[in-house]
């Protein structure tokens, strides 16, 4: 069914930009048709499971194919393989291998790619923990495209927070948030950071958010588990 709306929106925005090959919404795609396999991309990561990533990259791949040139389906994949290896849902040291070859890729087609540029600071990040690097690269990034949840979500969550630079980091995901205010990415960031400053009773407040969205969605259960075993609640 989700695929089905996804496909309706793209149907719906081909309407919209059907006289404006070039529109800005489709980006670099060649075809209307990698576009619609980018959107099925997106649907796909924002669930946040093994399964979902994997059919996420599928997707991208798809649109790769159908427009060789088209940057942002390579974004995708990164940031597919970096979520896969960020939740240990695969060996690290396998996905964000992955995830850096689709950023530079993605890179090599036009140098202003911000999720690339973002995929690129996390792995910066995770693997030579260069947090200032990685800061120069986040806000490369913010700077090339001033409203992104995503790349203001990894900020928050690979630099600010590993900083200790609390106050900014929830400052960033509330930015981030008004961009998407429906968006799952954020949620469980904001846990982390909210747990980090002790501040419990907002922490389950905004895992209980999340799960007013999706009440099955695992990383906000998980924090809210977090939650309990911080106030020492372990049988909860």
């Amino acid at each position: 069914v989700q695929d089905e709306i996804a496909l309706a929106i793209a149907e719906m925005l081909r309407v919209g930009t059907q006289n404006s090959p070039r529109a800005s919404l489709t980006g670099n795609a060649e075809s209307f048709e990698a576009y619609e396999w980018y959107l099925r991309g997106h649907h796909h990561l924002n669930r946040q499971t093994r399964e979902e990533f994997h059919r996420s990259i599928e997707c991208f791949e798809e649109s790769s194919a159908r427009s060789p040139g088209y940057a942002p389906a390579f974004s995708g994949m990164a940031v597919a393989w970096l979520y896969l290896g960020l939740f240990a849902m695969e060996a690290p040291l396998d996905t964000l291998p992955k995830a850096q070859r689709a950023a530079a890729r993605a890179l090599e087609i036009d140098e202003c790619e911000g999720d690339a540029l973002s995929v690129s600071a996390c792995c910066k990040a995770m693997f030579e923990w260069k947090w200032s690097e990685a800061e120069t690269l986040f806000r490369q990034s913010l700077q090339t495209q001033s409203r992104s949840d995503l790349s203001e979500n990894l900020f928050a969550l690979f630099a600010l927070l590993p900083m200790a630079r609390l106050d900014e980091a929830l400052s960033m995901l509330d930015e981030a948030r008004r961009i998407d205010p429906l968006s799952l990415l954020v949620s469980p960031t904001r846990v982390a950071v909210l747990l980090m400053a002790r501040r419990i009773d907002d922490a389950e407040r905004e895992c209980r958010r999340a799960l007013e969205l999706d009440a099955r969605f695992w990383r906000a259960i998980v924090g809210l588990g977090r939650c309990h075993e911080a106030r020492g609640r372990y049988e909860d």
